[in-house]
């Protein structure tokens, strides 16, 4: 899928935070290093954190990876022609679109908080969005996202799911191609004048 892309090559993290530590305190202004000031503290974990969003990024894609292929397999399990199967992966396809976009929307939407605000504004923010959660945990993103959450990809295949296709879409999923529609005709046409042919023969 393009939403997914090339997944990056996460590289391990070096050892020695000590060094990063001074380097940073070093760096930094007199009132920052007096007192109960946290601001080295929070720019030591900006800069720590750079890679998280290589990490969040690599990790959700291969999620939305593993469910998608889950999708394929489940529509070659229930189709047994490849044309019907390929349709209905299509259509399922343009659904499912969407809401993998959203895993992806939240996870940024996580990492920024995390990243960029306070404790206290992440929760706010993050409770406000997902009234539903009463505690924040982030291991909850992709089973909310992926595949436990009613705006879920696999949400979708439920019986009123099934009940909503309209006769247009069903006709899109399981339409014969047209040389097969020809030769469908053609045939019915032979079986017609042979119908004929035996009539006059009786008689």
């Amino acid at each position: 899928m393009d939403l997914v892309g090339d997944l990056d090559s996460l590289e391990p993290p070096k050892p020695g935070i000590s060094s990063i530590i001074q380097s940073i305190y070093q760096s930094s202004p007199g009132r920052d290093i007096c007192g109960n000031n946290g601001c080295i503290i929070s720019d030591v974990f900006l800069l720590q954190s750079t890679k998280w969003s290589t990490i969040a990024e690599t990790f959700v894609a291969r999620a939305v990876g593993i469910v998608h292929e889950f999708i394929l397999a489940a529509c070659r399990a229930v189709c047994h022609s490849e044309g019907i199967c390929q349709k209905l992966t299509k259509v399922l396809e343009e659904l499912v679109m969407p809401r993998y976009e959203a895993a992806f929307k939240d996870m940024r939407f996580i990492l920024n908080m995390e990243r960029f605000s306070d404790f206290e504004t992440f929760m706010q923010e993050y409770l406000k969005r997902n009234k539903h959660l009463h505690t924040y945990k982030a291991k909850s993103l992709l089973p909310q996202s992926l595949y436990m959450g009613q705006e879920s990809p696999l949400a979708l295949f439920t019986q009123q799911w099934v009940m909503t296709l309209d006769q247009e879409r069903l006709a899109q999923i399981t339409a014969e191609p047209l040389i097969m529609r020809e030769k469908r005709a053609d045939l019915e046409r032979q079986i017609g004048d042979l119908n004929a042919a035996l009539k006059v023969l009786r008689f």
